[in-house]
């Protein structure tokens, strides 16, 4: 399992940070392996940022990755996620790896 935590916020003046690192964390998992994007700590997630998980999602699902968005319940970034409809596989969080 891979893990990525992202902390404060993410607009359009930090998406190209942001797309960078999920595109670092997807590198760093295997296929048929677990990617974990850990929004928990986050703040704002704008539409570019959205934009990105999206992307990532596609990517992972072409590679046979596994991918848990996690969210805290409630919060902007879950009501974001959840106004537009994106159907990203989120958890409110993850204990340890899941197996099939």
């Amino acid at each position: 399992m891979v893990r990525a935590v992202f902390r404060g916020a993410v607009d359009i003046s930090s998406t190209e940070e942001f797309r960078a690192a999920l595109d670092a964390a997807f590198d760093r998992t295997a296929p048929e392996a677990e990617l974990v994007v850990d929004l928990t700590p986050l703040e704002l997630l704008a539409a570019s940022g959205l934009r990105e998980l999206v992307r990532l999602h596609h990517r992972c699902a072409a590679a046979g990755v596994r991918l848990t968005v996690l969210v805290r319940p409630g919060s902007i970034v879950a009501r974001v996620i959840d106004i537009a409809a994106a159907r990203l596989p989120r958890q409110p969080r993850v204990d340890g790896p899941r197996h099939p």
